[in-house]
């Protein structure tokens, strides 16, 4: 257990919604710093399509944030209840605008309040699903997607004979009903994001992102983002209210960005791709090239664009495509795109040649330690410590400076203290720069296991400031950037290597094996199917869990570390996602 958090003070987190990723993530980076994250009852956050009870989570938050520094703020949760509520709901604007003044309330009970928020453009999907849409969506989402795509490119360039015909053809099929339904919520939504604009506006928010969920460059939703960005440009917001692809790694963006903010830090992040055509590439599910995109995902967090490695904090080591992104569950296959337009090893190569140079100079900052502690009066234990850590370097094990832990991880994991003329009790060894984290972007909806047998070769697995590969690039990019700034400034710790475990059994383990095998079978022998499962914790998350295990096995143990899972479950009652709570041994 870290014994300093909440020794700077307290941050307040609304997540989107009740799924790992919105509720845990943001959480669990935080508990990595000297700052107390505060986030209401799992229980209150409602359950998907039911929304949560935005009278009490506001009611919790203006009470939460009276002492604190700063605040994480979901709008969508405070307003519509989550994510998923806020394409279903029957609020009107007035109801909308009501609940939006609690804003002014928390800078009033606290003015010193730092407000960074988030509010999502309501999305628009390409495809006929129901499982997050309204339950017309089932039948009609295509051609609500394809209307609004063709109408909007329309005023752009004339439609060809086809696209003319495909849209008259949709006007005379889709129902009046479920196209007032749909437009009419749109419309409340996007005068909800006017509004948060004049709260920006008027101080009361100090930070603003507007993400973008799959996004298309024609629609509805590029509609209402045009709007949205008028609107920064008329009342000049643009450095305090962003736009770009993302969604469900934005809590842990702002974050990182309220940590950097209260400590007075800008980190530096040098960006490595995998392959010539990487930085340009449009990534699935997303409307622009890949490094317009990460430049947004960088300074989101607090950070800025670094010119070279030198003068880093953080080299972050790109895993992309050669042209175009390919679904995790396709790998494998011989392509031109992934086996030959890209060279994923040069990237473990300058990661390992990186944490090889930072090996020699903690050796020798030890040594000059060591050299130091015998000259120095100190007792025998003193003794016996450096031998141990001089012992340690010469392994090229890990070394901790003693972070306090969970019981719970206190009998699988060995600390070790500094003498204490050189280190407190509870201090943490800062990092060599740069740190060396890894954006695993090859691949849509999972992690690159080409790249994963690669780092294994290299023994580097467990040595880097952060790794993600989950859903979309933009969800990817923003959880690692999030837990390299952090590690970058507050060092190793048993949360930190926890975290990295996650993100190796989840999105390699779970998004590009595990999920693939049970979904074309094994679950559909159970009479189940992808979207509808048997109940969060039923015999589904059993087996999912087994999976993992194997995977682990095989996989993840690696020079004494292994992974435990202490808890796997299924979020929505789905296949797409899972919980898991796992811990590195």
């Amino acid at each position: 257990m870290n014994t300093t958090i909440g020794t700077k003070g307290q941050i307040v987190i609304m997540p989107l919604d009740e799924r790992p990723c919105n509720f845990h993530f943001p959480y669990r980076l935080a508990r990595s710093t000297d700052y107390e994250p505060l986030r209401p009852p799992i229980e209150w956050m409602g359950q998907k399509k039911q929304p949560a009870d935005t009278s009490r989570l506001w009611t919790w938050t203006e009470m939460e944030t009276r002492q604190a520094s700063g605040a994480v703020l979901s709008l969508d949760t405070l307003l519509y209840g989550g994510i998923v509520p806020s394409r279903l709901h029957e609020w009107s604007s007035e109801e909308i605008a009501e609940r939006l003044r609690h804003l002014r309330t928390l800078k009033e009970n606290n003015p010193q309040l730092i407000i960074y928020a988030f509010q999502l453009i309501m999305r628009c999907p390409q495809y006929s699903s129901s499982d997050e849409e309204p339950d017309y969506y089932a039948d009609w989402g295509r051609e609500i997607f394809r209307k609004g795509y063709l109408e909007h490119l329309s005023e752009v360039q004339s439609l060809t004979t086809e696209e003319q015909a495909e849209l008259d053809d949709i006007n005379s099929r889709l129902p009046q009903e479920v196209l007032d339904d749909y437009l009419g919520r749109r419309a409340i939504n996007r005068e909800a994001n006017r509004l948060a604009l004049e709260y920006v506006a008027d101080g009361t928010i100090d930070f603003l992102i507007f993400p973008q969920d799959d996004s298309a460059p024609y629609g509805y939703t590029a509609r209402d983002q045009q709007l949205v960005r008028a609107g920064i440009r008329e009342r000049q917001l643009g450095t305090r209210v962003y736009m770009y692809p993302g969604a469900d790694e934005v809590g842990c963006t702002l974050v990182a960005r309220m940590v950097n903010t209260l400590n007075n830090a800008v980190p530096l992040i040098y960006p490595r791709f995998g392959s010539v055509e990487g930085p340009h590439i449009i990534p699935a599910y997303e409307d622009r090239r890949l490094y317009e995109t990460l430049k947004y995902q960088i300074i989101a967090a607090g950070g800025i664009v670094a010119d070279s490695s030198a003068e880093a904090d953080i080299v972050l080591l790109v895993n992309t495509p050669g042209e175009k992104m390919g679904e995790a569950v396709n790998q494998g296959a011989p392509s031109a795109n992934y086996d030959t337009e890209r060279t994923v090893v040069e990237l473990v190569e300058y990661a390992a040649y990186l944490l090889s140079k930072h090996d020699r100079k903690q050796e020798a900052a030890y040594r000059a330690t060591y050299l130091a502690a015998e000259e120095a009066p100190h007792t025998e234990n003193d003794a016996s410590v450096v031998n141990d850590i001089t012992d340690e370097l010469a392994n090229g094990r890990k070394i901790h400076a003693r972070d306090e832990m969970d019981a719970a991880d206190a009998t699988s994991y060995e600390s070790h203290s500094l003498p204490e003329h050189t280190a407190s009790a509870t201090d943490r060894r800062p990092p060599q720069r740069p740190v060396v984290a890894i954006a695993d972007i090859a691949y849509a909806n999972g992690g690159d296991l080409e790249l994963l047998d690669l780092l294994r070769q290299k023994g580097i697995l467990y040595r880097l400031a952060g790794y993600a590969g989950w859903n979309t690039s933009s969800n990817t990019l923003g959880t690692v950037i999030a837990q390299s700034m952090l590690y970058a400034q507050y060092g190793d710790s048993r949360r930190h290597d926890h975290f990295l475990a996650l993100r190796y059994v989840e999105d390699f383990g779970y998004d590009s094996v595990v999920r693939k095998a049970l979904s074309n079978g094994p679950i559909q022998e159970l009479g189940l199917d992808k979207f509808r499962l048997d109940g969060p914790r039923g015999l589904v998350s059993e087996m999912v869990r087994t999976g993992l295990e194997q995977f682990i096995a095989r996989y993840l143990t690696q020079e004494g570390h292994t992974i435990e899972i202490r808890d796997c479950y299924m979020p929505w009652n789905r296949m797409f996602e899972v919980g898991l709570s796992v811990r590195l041994q």
